[in-house]
């Protein structure tokens, strides 16, 4: 019971080395059956013939020979095991859009208790690009929302651009206000330049004023603040000395409104420039001890400004070291912000290297707001923070350092929406086909090639969000009323420079495809479903008709074979006075407009039943003769070729036009034509109903699967155990998953290349 790449355990088909995986219970070996082992062998009650999945390099061998060397193939063993069981297998294509599935025809399980399910679509990490965008979370608290930039795939990281107050609308605050005289007053918040040059948030508790006693007036000298951060010092304040906070965006989700923004991230961010996160998928975090010289194993720490959380990093080794042996590597981060959390002995050695930076000393250490705010100077001065870490902490030893290979101590988390830009002369139209209108957004409807919305992790179940799109803040808003993109959605392809917002229409993935039961039938039967109207499945009683044949004189026969038994079958002929009708519980021969017979209850049905002769009762897989007589007004009924005059029925025709129709639950085949023909009808005069065409009974595809929006599905095939006398029902599950962007195999060559995979595998005999 394997899927992907899996072979079960005790088998080594083609002289493979077994590398596969048994299903999530572990209980997916079937063992063979030991000849010798007599006492077994008086036990085995049935036996089948087994085929085991192949191993990983006999499926790649094949897949290239038949011109997929990108494909990948889910499948069952054949038969499945007749045991109460599941598995799940992911199955992923890198660079896909989406995935085509092809199921071999022979794809059939015992019932609709047993079935595969593939779930696929939603927002996928691993399938994330520039533009998505994503929620960031900062060391020592708060969140910021960001634009992915940049995949670093061998390293597993993230280049999250982060959102800056400059978006934001309405007017931006001003450092000191125009025409208020009265500002500040007591209560007023502000913010305060503390004397070690930063500024942070304050509020107004008193004001001292200056008399001018020759003017006969007094005007405020000094404003005395409370600082949010509890300083007990420094509060005396002038004019020059205090600001007014920015205005911020109600959502601030942005640099500028996080918890310390005023003091550290949003004081001189990068000086106007981008600010970036590098976030990893595995975020580590890794204290080292120094008995030696820092620098006798790192060789140069280095400087990006525009990496606000984690702006110091390792730029290069000198040799071997604890760091190292630990898992560091060049590239890393030195975690100052969560080096703020951690005890004064533990970082002793970098307060002692940033001792003095702007004007503060490095004790008392008592004061856990002390290291705060020396982290706060030295996030404002990064190149003396580079120049005293380069040539200060690099000298001493006997002390640690806490090491990171992320700016956030947590995997990004995908936001439902992404920002996909449009410029350099690619216009939207160049990766979109077209849109189709759904409620009051746009969906993409198919893509030409891989653009920016595909990178960014978008496919066919996203909808462009035309309200976010036109109220950009930037010139990147398509210049377009709603109304018109509502009225001519294919207007937005031809644009170019310009930032679509689209948002998925699921979060999670959902159920896609779900497929049990019999093979599709190779060729679409001519019958028709009247009641149901709907192709239900197959465990539903269906009345269904060759109504397209129906005749109003004539000899004819006709023959069903009963692929599966059924308790209630009523075969015979309707009349086209028969209406159809959702399910109704009446058949062939409930009314007036049909005749029928039935070999498991003794009946015959014309509007009801009455008792009716049959030597045996009906079988599965008996053939039952049906032999028309319009003009002389008699119906013969026949079982594997003996005739049965007890079955007759007799009507009057009067002018009605008939066709072949039954009422049954299960599978069964009309032969309509003389070359399907089993037994011979009463004489040579009856003619077959049609000399072409496919008679079974009508089913809908089952094993059809839409297209899977993304580069991966998750594929769960489960069974009730039922069947185990019945393997050739359990063939199970033989799928091929291709990108969507390649063209797939002919019906032929599919079932060509599973003949050849499933006769490659080890076949065994078992219980």
């Amino acid at each position: 019971q394997v899927g992907i790449s899996g072979v079960i355990p005790h088998s080594n088909p083609m002289g493979c080395a077994s590398s596969g995986q048994s299903p999530p219970d572990g209980n997916g070996s079937i063992e063979p059956v030991a000849p010798e082992d007599a006492a077994l062998e008086d036990m085995v009650v049935a036996r089948e013939t087994v085929v085991a999945p192949l191993c990983p390099q006999r499926q790649k061998a094949l897949l290239k020979e038949a011109g997929f060397p990108q494909g990948k193939v889910v499948e069952t063993a054949h038969p499945y095991e007749a045991a109460s069981t599941s598995w799940q297998k992911e199955v992923q294509i890198d660079g896909s859009t989406g995935l085509s599935v092809y199921f071999a025809s022979k794809n059939r399980t015992l019932d609709d208790e047993t079935r595969l399910t593939i779930c696929a679509g939603g927002m996928q990490w691993n399938a994330a690009g520039p533009g998505a965008r994503v929620e960031v979370e900062v060391f020592g608290g708060g969140v910021v929302h960001g634009t992915l930039t940049v995949v670093q795939q061998t390293e597993q990281r993230w280049e999250v651009l982060l959102d800056r107050q400059g978006s934001a609308k309405g007017p931006e605050a001003m450092d000191s206000p125009d025409g208020d005289d009265l500002w500040p007053v007591t209560g007023n918040i502000v913010e305060g330049r503390y004397r070690n040059g930063v500024w942070y948030p304050a509020k107004v508790s008193d004001v001292i004023f200056e008399a001018d006693w020759y003017h006969a007036t007094r005007s405020p000298k000094f404003f005395v603040v409370t600082w949010n951060d509890g300083f007990p010092d420094d509060r005396e304040k002038t004019i020059e000395e205090l600001r007014r906070p920015k205005s911020l965006r109600s959502d601030r989700f942005h640099v500028e409104g996080l918890p310390r923004a005023v003091s550290r991230y949003g004081a001189k961010p990068n000086e106007g420039g981008p600010c970036v996160a590098i976030c990893a998928a595995n975020p580590k975090s890794i204290w080292v001890s120094y008995s030696q010289a820092v620098g006798d194993e790192i060789a140069r720490f280095g400087l990006d400004a525009s990496c606000l959380f984690t702006p110091i990093r390792i730029d290069e080794f000198a040799d071997s070291g604890p760091a190292q042996v630990s898992g560091v590597r060049a590239g890393w981060f030195l975690d100052l912000l969560g080096m703020e959390s951690a005890s004064f002995s533990d970082c002793q050695g970098l307060l002692e290297a940033l001792d003095g930076l702007g004007g503060r000393p490095t004790v008392p250490l008592s004061s856990r707001s002390h290291v705060r705010h020396l982290l706060d100077v030295a996030f404002n001065n990064p190149q003396e923070l580079l120049r005293r870490l380069n040539e200060g902490l690099r000298s001493k030893s006997g002390v640690k350092l806490k090491f990171t290979n992320s700016s956030s101590p947590k995997r990004p988390i995908l936001l439902p929406e992404a920002w996909v830009s449009y410029g350099g002369g690619f216009d939207v139209g160049d990766e979109i086909s077209r849109f189709k209108i759904r409620e009051d957004s746009l969906q993409p409807e198919s893509f030409k090639l891989n653009g920016p919305a595909q990178k960014a992790g978008v496919r066919t179940d996203w909808l462009v969000d035309i309200d976010k799109t036109l109220n950009q803040d930037t010139d990147a808003a398509p210049a377009i009323t709603k109304e018109e993109l509502l009225e001519t959605p294919d207007k937005l392809l031809a644009m170019t420079g310009v930032t679509l917002v689209l948002k998925p229409m699921c979060l999670e993935r959902s159920l896609l495809f779900e497929g049990s039961g019999p093979p599709d039938l190779l060729a679409v039967s001519q019958l028709m479903p009247l009641r149901p109207r709907e192709i239900p499945s197959n465990d539903v009683w269906l009345t269904a008709g060759a109504k397209e044949l129906k005749r109003n004189c004539g000899k004819f026969y006709h023959e069903v074979r009963l692929d599966d038994i059924c308790l209630t079958p009523q075969i015979g002929w309707l009349t086209d006075d028969f209406k159809e009708a959702d399910y109704n519980n009446n058949g062939v021969g409930d009314d007036e407009h049909g005749w029928a017979a039935d070999g498991i209850r003794c009946k015959q049905w014309h509007g009801g039943s009455k008792s009716a002769k049959w030597p045996k009762t009906w079988q599965q897989n008996d053939v039952v003769g049906c032999a028309i007589d319009i003009e002389e007004g008699s119906m013969d009924f026949s079982l594997n070729g003996e005739w049965m005059p007890n079955a007759r029925i007799c009507f009057d025709a009067a002018g009605r036009f008939f066709f072949p129709a039954v009422s049954l639950v299960g599978a069964f085949t009309m032969n309509i034509t003389k070359a399907t023909w089993t037994f011979a009808p009463p004489d040579a005069e009856y003619q077959p109903w049609a000399s072409t065409g496919t008679y079974q009974r009508p089913l809908a595809q089952r094993w059809k699967c839409p297209v899977l929006p993304g580069d991966s599905a998750l594929f769960e095939f489960s069974t009730n155990g039922n069947g185990g006398d019945q393997p050739d029902k359990r063939w199970g599950i033989w799928a091929l998953v291709l990108p969507q962007d390649v063209d797939g195999p002919s019906r032929e060559a599919l079932d060509a290349l599973v003949e050849r995979w499933t006769g490659s595998g080890q076949a065994f005999a078992t219980n």
